[in-house]
C-alpha cells in the first residue's frame, strides 16, 4: 500500500517532467487542499489550490510535487 507524502495544508511546487498534461503548470506553487486519493498503480494524487486562487480539480500525482520550504 502506498503511503501519501503530503498532508491536507502543505504547500507544493508543480514540476512535471514530461510532455503530458498538465506540463504549463510547471514552476507554479499552491497548497495541498484535499486528503489525496491513493491507487496501487500511481500512488497519491492531490488537488492543488494555486497561490493565484485557481483550484485544480484534476488531481496531481505525488511524484510531480516538491515540497516548498
Amino acid at each position: 500500500m502506498n503511503i501519501p507524502k503530503f498532508r491536507r495544508g502543505d504547500r507544493v511546487k508543480i514540476q512535471i517532467n514530461r510532455l503530458l498534461k498538465p506540463h504549463h503548470l510547471n514552476g507554479r506553487t499552491g497548497v495541498i487542499v484535499r486528503h489525496p486519493d491513493v491507487t496501487l498503480l500511481w500512488g497519491a494524487a492531490y488537488t492543488v489550490e494555486l497561490d493565484t486562487g485557481d483550484e485544480i480539480k484534476l488531481k496531481i500525482r505525488e511524484f510531480d510535487l516538491i515540497p516548498v520550504g
